[in-house]
């Protein structure tokens, strides 16, 4: 990704959509997660499994050179968001 297109809020859709294409990380997923993340108290024995079920359609559905490309869209986004933000 070129820097000029790091600093269009869109790119940080264009990851995130290439990041969907994997259909790896669910909607409900994601919801899930987040509700225990944002609930007060410490939750990590409850957010664990959800993360577990991410990397096991990961290591199940994608071959290695998809898994490579899933990984860098994932640190891209990261990066992008926390650049945007």
């Amino acid at each position: 990704m070129e820097l000029a297109d790091q600093t269009d809020p869109n790119s940080l859709y264009d990851v995130q959509h290439k990041i969907e294409d994997f259909n790896i990380i669910y909607q409900n997923d994601i919801e899930a997660y987040a509700k225990l993340f944002f609930t007060k108290g410490d939750h990590k024995e409850k957010l664990q499994p959800i993360l577990n079920e991410v990397v096991k359609r990961y290591n199940a559905q994608l071959y290695e050179d998809q898994q490579v490309a899933f990984k860098a869209n994932i640190k891209s986004y990261v990066r992008l968001y926390g650049f945007l933000s």
